[in-house]
């Protein structure tokens, strides 16, 4: 038995030699939670054994300062880039647009009334601030203003053209021919303005939503009892009383939503004798005319 035991113990050390002792397991590196587009920069810590090999080298990973937005995670600052910073980048921030201010079209606005609807809706407040976006059209003058379109409303296609062009929210139609002498001389064209201008411009009103007032006058009734109500019966004695209540029908079929205004005489300042029916008449009455219809 001895000797088997002293047999025995040279093969267990030779075993003991040729099989190495397991060494120690690394630690796991702990996992750090990094938001979108972290940054980071890899540091190799030194090995005592094999510098050349990384087998049994260990890397940490040191977060750096995080400059991407992203939820926040525990243990990192997230904060947003400073205004230098988004600016060097090229990230621009959109500034809000101010709301856009209510458009107003006046048709006819060089006549007597059109130049003070103007006048009233181009005023700017305490603050140097116009309420309203104005453009006002008129056949022919010779100076024209800003905001006022050089247009003939007689012509086909034109009415429509110029509210489609400006899409206002609010139309005043103003523009009529009135003069007795032009009725009489170019009837075709007077009705033209008159009556078709006005169907034109209420049917482009109610297709583009544009609330729509239209300027009439007191010449729908004989004038033979009045004081007049809205829902009196019309009777015009006048063509152009006629082209108004024309007008008016036309209007009001093809914008049910629009307002008519029907006006008595007009007078105020003006820059022609021919802006009013009641400075006119010095003109007439000075060539020698007896009858005014």
């Amino acid at each position: 038995q001895k000797q088997q035991q002293q047999q025995q113990q040279p093969q267990q050390q030779q075993c003991n030699a040729a099989s190495p002792e397991p060494e120690p397991e690394a630690e796991a590196a702990p996992q750090m939670a990094t938001p979108t587009k972290l940054a980071a920069s890899t540091t190799s810590v030194g090995c005592d054994r094999a510098r050349n090999t990384s087998r049994n080298c260990r890397a940490v990973r040191v977060p750096v300062a995080a400059t991407a937005k992203g939820p926040s995670q525990p243990g990192i600052n997230v904060r947003p880039p400073s205004p230098k910073t988004a600016a060097s980048a090229g990230v621009t921030e959109t500034a809000a647009m101010p709301p856009r201010q209510p458009r107003v079209l006046v048709t006819g606005a060089t006549g007597l009334l059109g130049r003070q609807l103007l006048r009233r809706l181009c005023h700017e407040d305490k603050l140097n601030r116009c309420c309203w976006e104005v453009r006002g059209l008129c056949r022919d003058r010779p100076k024209l203003a800003p905001g006022l379109v050089a247009c003939d409303l007689a012509i086909e296609g034109v009415p429509a053209a110029q509210i489609e062009a400006f899409r206002p929210d609010i139309v005043v139609h103003l523009a009529s021919e009135w003069r007795p002498d032009v009725l009489r001389r170019n009837p075709a064209r007077a009705r033209r303005l008159n009556v078709d201008a006005s169907g034109a411009v209420a049917a482009a009103c109610g297709r583009l939503g544009a609330w729509l007032l239209f300027i009439s006058v007191d010449f729908v009734f004989d004038g033979t009892s009045p004081p007049y109500k809205t829902d009196d019966h019309p009777n015009p004695l006048s063509e152009f009383g006629w082209h108004k209540l024309h007008g008016e029908q036309l209007t009001l079929a093809g914008c049910p939503g629009a307002a008519v205004l029907r006006v008595p005489l007009l007078y105020g300042p003006f820059q022609s004798l021919a802006d009013s029916a009641v400075t006119s008449l010095y003109t007439e009455l000075k060539c020698g005319v007896k009858e005014v219809a």
